[in-house]
């Protein structure tokens, strides 16, 4: 016979491993078809999140024109996600993490943005107004609360160097 208490550590065990593998009964923000309904409008690069992760971030179509324009407001229901590797090459996904803009009054402590985390295999880790994202994200308040727009294009290559100031 085996003892309550032997057998409580592995039941304790089996219940913290089954509740790690759950995840939330919400709509994924996170396509199967990224690749197509999204654009990479970044290349692989070592992300500013504290897990000193690899990231290629991803823009829904319906809000590409507006974010390569690198001014907001981005239109309601504009995703962006976050493809989180951990290599230089961004060939090991690790995870997602995605941020939706809502309707008006969704979420006006953060611009209205609903955030998730999502893992490789698009379970739903965490939803909503998650406390991590916004204390990153609220230095980009002015900007939306974006903090990826593009920089200012790039002169062409075949460009002439600019004029040397008289006197030189």
């Amino acid at each position: 016979m085996t003892s309550p208490r032997l057998s409580t550590p592995f039941v304790t065990l089996g219940l913290l491993l089954g509740a790690c593998s759950r995840t939330l009964d919400v709509p994924v923000m996170v396509p199967e078809t990224l690749q197509q309904e999204f654009v990479p409008v970044t290349t692989c690069a070592l992300s500013q999140h504290p897990a000193h992760e690899y990231v290629v971030t991803w823009v829904s179509k319906d809000a590409e024109a507006q974010w390569r324009s690198g001014k907001g407001p981005l239109p309601q229901g504009a995703v962006l996600v976050k493809s989180q590797y951990k290599d230089a090459k961004c060939t090991e996904l690790a995870r997602y993490t995605a941020m939706r803009k809502g309707p008006p009054g969704t979420a006006p402590a953060s611009g209205d943005w609903i955030w998730q985390h999502v893992d490789r295999k698009r379970g739903v880790r965490q939803h909503g107004q998650l406390a991590g994202c916004i204390s990153c994200h609220q230095v980009c308040e002015d900007e939306e609360y974006v903090c990826t727009w593009p920089g200012p294009p790039e002169p062409p290559a075949s460009a002439p160097p600019p004029p040397l100031p008289d006197g030189f």
